[in-house]
């Protein structure tokens, strides 16, 4: 389920469902949210195993950027174009 910090706007019960689906199943179903401090979460938190990431390097995202280029037939890629894409991108892999 993704961006269940903002499940709760505009729906009823989506939450209480969503908790009720993870008591009774032995299937894994992970959350993601955005803002895991926000008050829709607390409730459905108690019921989750807590993951946080932290974003990588800019670094680790341009030499990654280069080998998808590279896979992708790109063989000349510059890395000074490279790293300032991921700057914009504010090191989001999304």
């Amino acid at each position: 389920m993704d961006e269940i910090d903002g499940m709760s706007s505009g729906d009823r019960g989506g939450n209480a469902a969503l908790i009720d689906a993870i008591k009774c199943t032995n299937v894994p179903i992970f959350c993601i949210c955005n803002d895991r401090m926000n008050p829709k979460v607390r409730t459905l938190a108690n019921y989750c195993y807590d993951i946080k990431f932290a974003k990588p390097a800019k670094q680790d995202i341009a030499t990654r950027m280069v080998k998808i280029c590279q896979s992708e037939g790109f063989q000349k890629v510059e890395s000074l174009a490279i790293e300032e894409i991921t700057s914009r991108l504010g090191c989001d892999l999304r």
